[in-house]
């Protein structure tokens, strides 16, 4: 869990982080990363596609050692462009928001996944994360923020992961590592991990 660690100079990165997908449009991202006094202070950023290289290559990021990750879903900007591409006329933010929300709900629901958040990390950041606790023994927490709402990030950090499941992740990883339509956590690997709602 990493609610009561997050420092000023964490927290101020978050809300940086989703201000600049709201002005840019595009998704950015950060690692979390820990001192020897397992104090926590975010890596160097990163933005789009950048960001699938640098969150997935973990191995110079952090003079120490990684705590986590944090990257944002550009799901306001991408429901403009989809508006624009159709012709059609753009709802004013508020209202659209609100569809993009109800979506995102609907769609956890058609895949069995019980959430209240519409922000919450993909099945690459739990695959990769649960991986990370299996391999390396340590905990750490994935947490995405979006440009539907500039204070709230949701985080997860696993629970205890059983060999079987370590070993379904690896196979799992395997088959969506170049798919985009795996968005979306599967059914199976929720319950792994205790989940957080930050306010910023």
């Amino acid at each position: 869990m990493i609610k009561d660690k997050i420092t000023p100079e964490l927290k101020e990165r978050f809300i940086q982080t989703i201000n600049k997908t709201i002005d840019t449009g595009s998704e950015q991202g950060f690692f979390i990363c820990a001192d020897k006094q397992e104090n926590l202070y975010p890596s160097k950023s990163c933005e789009g596609d950048e960001c699938k290289i640098m969150l997935e290559d973990k191995s110079t990021i952090c003079s120490n050692q990684i705590q986590g990750d944090f990257h944002t879903h550009p799901y306001l900007a991408n429901a403009k462009r989809k508006y624009r591409e159709l012709g059609k006329q753009i709802p004013i933010d508020n209202i659209l928001k609100q569809e993009v929300r109800k979506s995102l709900i609907e769609e956890y629901e058609e895949k069995g996944i019980s959430t209240i958040s519409p922000v919450i990390p993909s099945y690459k950041d739990t695959l990769n994360t649960i991986l990370h606790k299996c391999f390396r023994n340590t905990d750490t927490t994935t947490c995405a923020g979006s440009d539907l709402e500039k204070n709230k990030i949701e985080c997860w950090t696993p629970k205890e992961v059983r060999h079987g499941q370590c070993t379904r992740a690896v196979f799992e990883l395997r088959k969506v590592a170049d798919k985009k339509k795996e968005f979306f956590p599967k059914k199976w690997i929720v319950p792994l991990f205790e989940k957080e709602q930050i306010t910023l």
